[in-house]
């Protein structure tokens, strides 16, 4: 179908590359963990 998938996004003409950070997303879920009050 000639789609290219490099892992960016298009906004307005500005190509965003889209990167993630895993010890930081990491953290966050423990902090989440640690200090919300979940019901089950």
């Amino acid at each position: 179908n000639g789609l290219i998938c490099d892992g960016t996004i298009s906004i307005d003409g500005n190509k965003l590359s889209i990167v993630y950070d895993p010890p930081h997303l990491l953290k966050g879920m423990r902090n989440n963990l640690l200090n919300k009050d979940m019901s089950w």
